[in-house]
């Protein structure tokens, strides 16, 4: 153990000196040593579930978007932190117990975002019938897409609540444009045949 110390200290003095002589190596040492640890923070947190963590480690990397990822990313996190303090405490509640993320094995640690997940399988799936279709694919998808398109809109509701009540107030979808109209009578048309030929389960 003394003499994994002695060479740690030793690499520490070694960094230093090449980051006052050269300018990459201030960088690196720096990312590496430093920053970096925001960003191994937030792949931990999401492993584990930890809402806490998550937000720690995001506020901790908001003036390293603000330094080194401007101006595409620069106001990304901070306007993301703004949006968390506007939540409902209900949602805050839920991700605070870790809805934020899922396992898709159900083993601890093994935690994905949910944007990752949903990549990671719908995406993938709704890709697969489309590039190559096959029955078992579509079987997969049509079960779980209402669901999830409920989930969705649940989810608007509780963290737009305004907006829902907006949109309950207008009673079609579609304008008066013969065009709109035209493409609603498609899709029916379209739910209709996959229905009558049995091509969905019910």
């Amino acid at each position: 153990t003394g003499t994994l110390q002695y060479c740690l200290a030793d690499f520490k003095v070694f960094l230093q000196k090449l980051a006052t002589t050269d300018a990459t190596w201030k960088f690196w040492v720096q990312f590496v040593c430093q920053d970096a640890m925001a960003y191994v923070g937030l792949f931990l947190a999401i492993r584990s579930g930890d809402w806490h963590l998550r937000m720690a480690s995001i506020k901790q990397m908001a003036p390293i978007f603000t330094a080194l990822d401007h101006p595409t990313y620069q106001k990304l996190i901070s306007r993301h932190i703004a949006d968390v303090l506007c939540m409902p405490q209900s949602i805050l509640t839920m991700f605070h117990q870790g809805a934020f993320v899922v396992s898709i094995s159900g083993r601890a640690w093994h935690s994905v975002g949910i944007d990752e997940a949903h990549e990671m399988l719908i995406n993938k799936a709704c890709k697969t019938s489309i590039v190559r279709p096959s029955y078992d694919y579509i079987n997969r998808i049509a079960h779980y897409i209402p669901y999830r398109m409920k989930a969705i809109e649940n989810l608007k509701q509780q963290l737009f609540p305004e907006e829902a009540k907006q949109r309950s107030c207008i009673t079609s979808p579609y304008s008066n444009n013969r065009n709109d109209y035209k493409r609603e009578m498609n899709i029916i048309s379209q739910v209709k045949v996959m229905s009558d030929t049995s091509l969905l389960p019910v």
